[in-house]
């Protein structure tokens, strides 16, 4: 209550005491959450509790239902996609500090756990194979793997090509944009696509469609198999 009323000092002490020292005993399907809590809570240890968050997630993830009990909400939706995020902005390291091939590789590896769990979380664990680790090396000459990393006060993109080294790299991280931005977009792009199934004739898909291209694709034009080009 003292979180969600903004009072983050107050809010640290009752969690600190309460929750971390016996909660993996007591209720360990509940840690991610409460690590999430102190990483709000404790904004100068914040990377340390989301990458906590995250561990005990995936230590749990493959127990949890598809829906929550109590709301019916997405299990990923409600309580994984936040933790996915936290874990993903504390691993990537906002300048050049510490050792970025490191921070990538794990962001990377966040992100693949996440889409395999939205899956998992859409179709059940058990129809599910886990996928196989991607590699660089995989990739054919001229052929690029994209993650964008969508998060609260910023827009990542990760990447890496075909025919070059084994290694995912990241550009710049964009600060203009963050994920309620894209978000939103999308949404605008999704309505402005039913529109044309009425109206053949309607362009609205253009400045949502450009939008995002300006955002997640133009970045990577130059390192793309085909150069840069607009498709507008």
């Amino acid at each position: 209550m003292a979180l969600a009323a903004g009072d983050v000092g107050a809010g640290e002490g009752p969690l600190r005491a309460r929750h971390l020292p016996g909660e993996p005993e007591a209720a360990p399907t509940r840690l991610a959450d409460w690590y999430l809590l102190m990483a709000r809570a404790s904004p100068g240890e914040s990377d340390r509790f989301g990458l906590a968050a995250y561990a005990a997630l995936e230590n749990v993830r493959v127990l949890l239902p598809s829906r929550d009990p109590y709301t019916e909400e997405s299990t990923f939706e409600l309580h994984m996609r936040p933790v996915f995020e936290a874990a993903a902005d504390a691993a990537l390291p906002g300048g050049a500090k510490g050792d970025q091939a490191a921070a990538i590789t794990k962001a990377q590896q966040i992100v693949e756990a996440s889409r395999q769990a939205e899956i998992e979380s859409s179709f059940g664990n058990e129809c599910i194979p886990r996928a196989p680790p991607i590699r660089p090396s995989a990739l054919r000459r001229g052929e690029i793997i994209l993650y964008p990393v969508l998060l609260e006060h910023r827009v990542e993109l990760l990447y890496a090509v075909g025919g070059g080294d084994d290694a995912f790299h990241r550009l710049a991280p964009n600060s203009r944009f963050n994920r309620d931005d894209v978000a939103a977009m999308v949404d605008r792009l999704r309505d402005a696509a039913r529109n044309s199934f009425e109206n053949v004739d309607s362009d609205d898909w253009r400045t949502p469609s450009r939008d995002l291209y300006d955002i997640l694709i133009a970045p990577l034009e130059a390192k793309a198999a085909f150069g840069p080009r607009r498709p507008w």
